[in-house]
C-alpha cells in the first residue's frame, strides 16, 4: 500500500504545472503560520524550460547575415559546411552607400552593432575581410592598368579605417582585392585566430 501511495505521488508530481499566484499564496499561508520572516519578492519554480522553448536566435554568422539583409538588398549567402564561415557578397556601391554615407545605417547604428557581433560571442572574436572584386587578377591588372588598381585599392583601404574607426580592431580586419564578379564586393567572417609563427606543432 506504501508503494502504490508512493507511485501515486509521484505520477500526481510529473503531471502538475508550477503557476507561482498559487504557489506564492500557498507558501504565505505557510509563511504566516510558522515564521515570522517576509516571503521573498523573487519566486522561481524548480524546474527547467522545455528545449523548443528556449530556442536561441542564432549565432554570430547568422545574425550578421540578417544584419545586412536587412540593410542592403540582394546579398548572396554562402556558408561553409561545417558553418565557420560565412561568406557575403553584394553590391559595392549599395555596400559604399551604407558604409560611408553620414546618416545611413554604417553612420548611425549599423556599424557600432557589426562591431559589437564581431568582438566576441563566449569570448570568442570574429574576424572580416572584405575583398573588392575585379574582372580579372589583381596581379595582371596591376601591368595593364595600374591606375585601376591603385584606385581599389584605396577604395577597399577607406572601408577598411571607417570600420576600425566604429571600433573594430585591426587585427580582426583585412581588405584587398580579388578576382571576381565586377562591381561588387566579397566580405568572409570567419572565427579569429592569432597568428602563430612557430605553427600548431612548435614548441620552444
Amino acid at each position: 500500500m506504501f508503494v502504490m501511495l508512493l507511485s501515486f505521488f509521484i505520477i500526481l508530481n510529473a503531471m502538475s504545472n508550477f503557476e507561482e499566484i498559487k504557489a506564492r499564496d500557498v507558501l504565505t499561508s505557510i509563511t504566516v503560520a510558522f515564521s515570522k520572516e517576509q516571503l521573498p519578492d523573487d519566486l522561481n519554480a524548480n524546474i527547467v524550460e522545455a528545449p523548443e522553448k528556449s530556442y536561441h536566435e542564432g549565432n554570430t554568422l547568422d545574425k550578421l547575415r540578417e544584419l545586412f539583409e536587412a540593410q542592403i538588398a540582394g546579398v548572396k549567402t554562402k556558408t561553409n559546411r561545417l558553418g565557420t564561415i560565412m561568406h557575403l557578397r553584394m553590391q559595392l556601391d549599395d555596400f559604399e552607400k551604407q558604409l560611408a554615407a553620414p546618416g545611413t545605417a554604417f553612420g548611425g547604428t549599423l556599424a557600432p552593432t557589426l562591431v559589437s557581433l564581431l568582438s566576441a560571442e563566449d569570448d570568442v572574436p570574429y574576424s572580416m575581410e572584405m575583398l573588392i572584386n575585379l574582372d580579372k587578377n589583381p596581379a595582371t591588372l596591376q601591368n595593364e592598368t595600374p591606375q585601376n588598381v591603385v584606385q581599389n585599392v584605396t577604395r577597399v583601404a577607406g572601408y577598411a579605417r571607417l570600420m576600425e574607426d566604429a571600433g573594430l580592431p585591426k587585427k580582426y580586419l583585412s581588405a584587398g582585392l580579388s578576382e571576381g564578379e565586377p562591381g561588387t564586393i566579397d566580405l568572409y567572417f570567419k572565427r579569429y585566430e592569432p597568428f602563430n609563427p612557430v605553427g600548431h606543432g612548435g614548441e620552444e
